[in-house]
């Protein structure tokens, strides 16, 4: 990991914990997808993803937490690359976004949508679920997004959030992955955590993870 500290920020250890037993302990294994995801899935084979939002953090004396840029802009250039190579397994092409050129106003108002959708999924996960044959449904939404992946030459958009902590040498990690058809709407979400197992900042790590995420999404299907 790198040894430079960016910027920090205290961050209390018990918020960060009940963070993660939320990601990770209510959210029951598998993917949650849209009733009609095995429909809509066979459309999809050009998907852009959105930077991905990863927050790593180093806990230390005292019960205090630092938010580590510089080993989270490394974790979201891992996850970024790990996502673009393990769709490609499944003969879909990802094509990342670049924050720097691409990400226009719009796009960062359905950033913004897609956090409060998360959460949501998240609180979902937490409490009763529709469930049919071993799967679990979700209906949500990040409104169309017809226009603008018209214009990225795109047919659907994935979304992931990372989280990390990295405590006396152990680390504990979760990582979450959504995708976005034309209309808006999530039709595939999932979760998988590590405890000591994974590290975001590790790019072969960051990429074992990823392939765990999404080893049941549809190859040939995307």
């Amino acid at each position: 990991m790198p040894n430079t500290i960016q910027r920090v920020t205290l961050f209390p250890l018990l918020s960060l914990l009940l963070i993660f037993f939320c990601l990770v302990g209510c959210v029951s294994p598998g993917p949650k997808v849209h009733p009609e995801f095995e429909t809509r899935v066979q459309q999809i084979t050009k998907p852009v993803l959105m930077p991905p939002d990863v927050k790593v953090f180093e806990a230390l004396a005292g019960g205090v937490v630092v938010l580590r840029d510089d080993w989270s802009a490394v974790g979201r250039e891992n996850l970024k690359n790990a996502i673009v190579n393990g769709f490609s397994e499944k003969n879909c092409i990802v094509k990342p976004l670049d924050p720097a050129i691409e990400i226009t106003e719009e796009l960062q108002e359905i950033q913004s949508l897609y956090k409060v959708v998360n959460k949501s999924i998240r609180l979902q996960a937490c409490g009763s679920q529709i469930s049919s044959g071993g799967k679990r449904f979700i209906d949500y939404s990040v409104g169309s997004l017809e226009s603008i992946l018209s214009k990225l030459d795109a047919d659907a958009m994935i979304f992931v959030c990372g989280l990390e902590e990295v405590s006396k040498g152990k680390t504990r990690a979760v990582i979450n992955l959504a995708v976005a058809d034309p209309s808006g709407a999530i039709i595939w979400y999932a979760v998988q955590g590590s405890r000591g197992k994974h590290d975001l900042t590790n790019s072969k790590s960051a990429a074992d993870l990823v392939q765990n995420l999404i080893v049941s999404f549809p190859k040939g299907g995307v």
